[in-house]
């Protein structure tokens, strides 16, 4: 199993670092998290065929997490056509925007093995390599948001997605299952405040994405002695193995 971070940037992308994308692979099948990074053109520049990509989940709909979505689809739709893969958006006005999206731009339907469709908490995804549970945050008031546990291959991994600023909506879940990594963001709160949820979680590793400002990485980073977990923090184009 492997992760690639494509995008680990905030709210804005930097000359270093696109937004929020990550890629899972298992076994040449592709799964992306989040698309606020223009993953058409780095999927493209890393050789990667569209045709591998299985699923997209997208954890809320702000346009750092989506901005690259409509691109992909684009592409998919109309040049790319042995690519057959599923999006899941959180709410419907994802779903409309996408579909009319396509329309406007393609002036056609989009094709029948790409699916867009919404979901709610719980499993929401499974095929022969992964299984996919949304689990329901907090970040803001007027959109839904989710984080996402994965297992596949004897692994566990939790994608954050965005939470609150007082992280009072930290999933419980990760207090009683074990992964093997957990992806946090660490731009919507402290060091301070995210400290005092990973030291009662069970994560094997934990990896720093998302960060704002990137100074609270180095301020992370200098505090990990305080986890019986290995912290580390992302940049785009890093991979982890697991």
């Amino acid at each position: 199993m492997k992760i690639e971070f494509f995008g680990t940037s905030h709210g804005v992308p930097s000359d270093i670092r696109y937004c929020n994308c990550i890629m899972l692979e298992c076994d040449g099948a592709r799964y992306l998290f989040d698309v606020g990074a223009p993953a058409a053109d780095i999927l493209t520049r890393k050789g990667y065929p569209f045709s591998s990509l299985k699923a997209v989940f997208i954890t809320h709909l702000h346009g750092d997490h989506i901005g690259g979505l409509p691109n992909l689809l684009d592409l998919s739709n109309w040049y790319y056509k042995d690519s057959a893969y599923h999006v899941f958006l959180p709410q419907e006005s994802g779903v409309r925007l996408l579909e009319q999206y396509i329309k406007t731009t393609a002036a056609t339907p989009l094709r029948a093995p790409l699916v867009l469709s919404t979901f709610e908490a719980g499993e929401i995804y499974h095929d022969e390599h992964i299984t996919v549970r949304a689990v329901k945050t907090a970040h803001t008031d007027n959109l839904l948001s989710y984080g996402f546990l994965v297992e596949g291959e004897g692994k566990r991994i939790y994608f954050s997605g965005d939470m609150r600023h007082d992280l009072s909506d930290f999933p419980a879940c990760l207090y009683d299952t074990e992964v093997d990594l957990l992806i946090t963001e660490l731009a919507h709160f402290s060091v301070d405040i995210l400290f005092e949820k990973l030291t009662a979680c069970k994560a094997k590793r934990i990896c720093l994405n998302h960060v704002y400002p990137v100074s609270k990485i180095d301020e992370a980073l200098a505090r990990k002695n305080e986890l019986t977990a290995e912290l580390l923090a992302a940049h785009d184009n890093d991979m982890i193995l697991l």
